[in-house]
């Protein structure tokens, strides 16, 4: 930038600052940048002086990184296409609590498969004929397990 230009901008432009007065009071005032260094007053007659504070900006949403979905194999290019492709194939955005859910619901799955698989095997064995239970009976001295029948 030119020193002609930044010297215009500087006596042109006019940002918005907080200012903090010596009685308390807070208030906002456009201030251009060309009276930058001038004494500021509150309606209270006080002076002030100018607060640092957190600014508000945007993501430009044109900078989203494009990507392939991984489930749709469809270029999205947008997050509104990233929420519904996420939403369309059922996933949703990764959260470190996430993980605790995710161990809870696998342990309930495993229990659940468990239970089925048990009931599965008890049926089976009822359903065998008795030279067969003899059979694995014997079969199953041999191994080094405990059976336990509920």
């Amino acid at each position: 930038m030119g020193k002609a230009r930044a010297s215009a901008l500087r006596k042109n432009s006019m940002p918005l600052y907080n200012l903090l007065c010596e009685n308390g009071h807070k208030f906002d005032r456009f201030i251009k940048l060309a009276n930058l260094d001038e004494p500021q007053i509150c309606e209270c007659n006080a002076q002030a002086h100018r607060v640092i504070s957190a600014c508000m900006f945007s993501i430009d949403a044109t900078n989203f990184p494009a990507y392939q979905s991984p489930t749709t194999g469809r270029y999205i290019t947008s997050k509104t296409q990233r929420r519904e492709d996420m939403a369309a194939s059922g996933c949703v955005d990764y959260e470190p609590s996430l993980i605790k859910h995710q161990e809870q619901r696998i342990a309930r799955e495993d229990a659940e498969l468990d239970k089925k698989v048990e009931e599965h095997v008890e049926k089976t064995i009822y359903e065998m004929p008795t030279v067969k239970k003899e059979k694995l009976a014997a079969e199953m001295e041999h191994f080094d397990v405990d059976v336990a029948r509920i």
